[in-house]
């Protein structure tokens, strides 16, 4: 039996598959184990160093980072079953919506940075964040994909030191979640050089209204330099989360923290599940992937 001939009721790896899934390569399969519900598991031909990328990440359970089952090999392909997701990517969303609010924006933006920390937390020092790998669920929990599929544009993304061939850390990570913050609310990236430095054009210059301050935050996550930029994403949230809620942080003060506000959580779960919700009813889009 070859990959192209997996029908519904086939099994691999003690998963029954249900269907495929629709969509760009690679091939995704809806599937099913007695003791649980059901996963979507994702099959490819080559990603290199897959299973040591990946060792380790059936132990990280947090509601941003995309969960993964298991991973294994069928026929000399490598495959992951992860959570099966009811939502959209980012990307998805900017190709149909070119930018998004503010709320929204930086509601996403705040949960990357703790998928970041906690992923920093549990071993994984690099996400590898991507428009094209966080999905947006219908609660409104954005949630990164640890395994780090292929996506288009891929490149777009990276930052300096990434085009340098060098080894990616959180700060990296810092630079990724600028990026898709400065995509979303602007809806282009910034001009880049050769060398993947930013040529840095002020948000407010597209938005007079959105708050300098953002624009000092990005400037300094997108330095070409990564010890010039925030130690980690928990060093940014600090700085985005006062920008989310609206409010000055006191003079003297440290920053509020997140984990701090209770409104945090209530405020990004809301925007988000509205504009899913808006979404959804605009585009006629499916609760869950077209099978």
């Amino acid at each position: 039996m070859t990959v192209a001939d997996l029908r519904p009721g086939d099994e691999i790896g003690g998963w029954r598959i249900v269907t495929a899934l629709e969509g760009e390569e690679p091939a995704r399969y809806r599937v099913r184990r007695e003791d649980g519900p059901d996963a979507e598991l994702v099959l490819f031909p080559d990603v290199p160093d897959l299973e040591r990328r990946v060792a380790g990440l059936e132990a990280i359970k947090h509601e941003n980072i995309h969960m993964v089952f298991n991973v294994d090999r069928y026929r000399n392909q490598a495959f992951v079953v992860r959570e099966l997701i009811a939502g959209w990517s980012v990307s998805d969303w900017l190709e149909r919506e070119k930018q998004l609010g503010y709320d929204q924006a930086l509601g996403i933006a705040c949960q990357l940075c703790l998928a970041s920390a906690e992923a920093a937390k549990a071993g994984l020092g690099f996400l590898g964040l991507h428009p094209g790998r966080v999905l947006v669920d219908g609660e409104g929990f954005a949630k990164a994909d640890p395994v780090r599929l292929p996506v288009r544009n891929e490149a777009d993304f990276q930052s300096p030191e990434e085009k340098r061939g060098e080894e990616p850390d959180q700060r990296s990570d810092v630079f990724r979640i600028a990026l898709m913050i400065y995509q979303m609310l602007s809806g282009r990236l910034p001009a880049r050089d050769g060398f993947g430095s930013i040529d840095y054009q002020p948000l407010t210059d597209f938005n007079e209204k959105l708050p300098e301050k953002l624009d000092e935050v990005l400037g300094r996550a997108l330095a070409q330099d990564p010890r010039e930029r925030y130690a980690d994403a928990e060093v940014l949230l600090d700085e985005l989360h006062p920008l989310l809620m609206g409010r000055p942080v006191p003079a003297g003060t440290a920053p509020t923290r997140w984990y701090e506000d209770k409104r945090f959580w209530l405020y990004v779960a809301v925007a988000l599940a509205a504009l899913v919700i808006i979404l959804g009813l605009i585009f006629g889009l499916p609760p869950l992937p077209t099978l």
